[in-house]
């Protein structure tokens, strides 16, 4: 990719997630002139004012990315998990900030139409941050909780997402997995009463409020278990999936 490559990288990854103004162009060309480079379409990218309008904008960058021999992504319908690579390169140079791969992540989750279950993930955790922002505590979007250092999070958290990654596709309802403290399985839950009254209260037809539905283990039926969300029962679903 050349000279200031981080540079670059960043603002392709931000381009594809529709995050630029035309002065975000404008400025890495500046900063590509100072660097040394120079290419026709450059230095009008360089000199553009920064209101200038975004489609010629765009044409220039295109042009020069072509000049500079850039290569700008081809997006597919499964752009989100190469702009992850993406991301993840971008936070080990030290060019986004773990408060930005998190915003990033959970975006990607977004663009995907919210079916990627492994950036499900991200996005709780940008939840998890807004609601601390907002209201100085948890709202257990994320477990366990609170963040604490969100540095040691986003390091831990894309270890798990490189085993993840490791096969294609996980389960459609992965997100809603559980592992039971009794038996250790992990898979899709079921709700049930939690008592027998209960049970037969929800059947009468003159009780108007129903006991309420519990999460509970598909196979022993136990009511105590750990969430996907839990980075531990992942790791633990991720290893068993190696062996398996």
């Amino acid at each position: 990719m050349g000279k200031d490559a981080a540079n670059t990288e960043l603002l392709l990854l931000d381009r594809a997630l529709g995050r630029l103004e035309a002065e975000d162009y404008v400025a890495w060309a500046v900063a590509r002139l100072v660097a040394g480079d120079d290419t026709p379409d450059l230095r009008v990218l360089a000199g553009l004012v920064p209101k200038f309008d975004r489609e010629e904008v765009e044409k220039y960058f295109l042009r020069t990315c072509m000049q500079l021999a850039i290569d700008v992504p081809n997006l597919t319908a499964s752009w989100w998990r190469d702009a992850a690579k993406h991301i993840r390169r971008l936070f080990d140079a030290g060019k986004l900030s773990a408060t930005q791969v998190v915003d990033r992540m959970a975006q990607l989750y977004v663009d995907s139409g919210y079916s990627d279950p492994l950036l499900g993930v991200w996005y709780n955790i940008a939840e998890e941050l807004a609601w601390l922002n907002a209201y100085e505590t948890s709202a257990g979007f994320w477990y366990p909780h609170p963040l604490g250092d969100l540095n040691a999070v986003v390091r831990h958290e894309w270890s798990l997402f490189d085993l993840g990654a490791l096969d294609s596709e996980v389960p459609a309802k992965f997100a809603a997995f559980i592992r039971c403290e009794d038996c250790g399985h992990i898979g899709e839950p079921v709700l049930r009463r939690k008592t027998f009254l209960d049970a037969i209260s929800s059947v009468l037809p003159w009780v108007r409020l129903k006991p309420p539905l519990w999460v509970t283990c598909s196979r022993c039926g136990s009511f105590d278990y750990r969430s996907i969300t839990d980075p531990e029962v992942r790791a633990d679903y991720f290893a068993r999936s190696e062996t398996s």
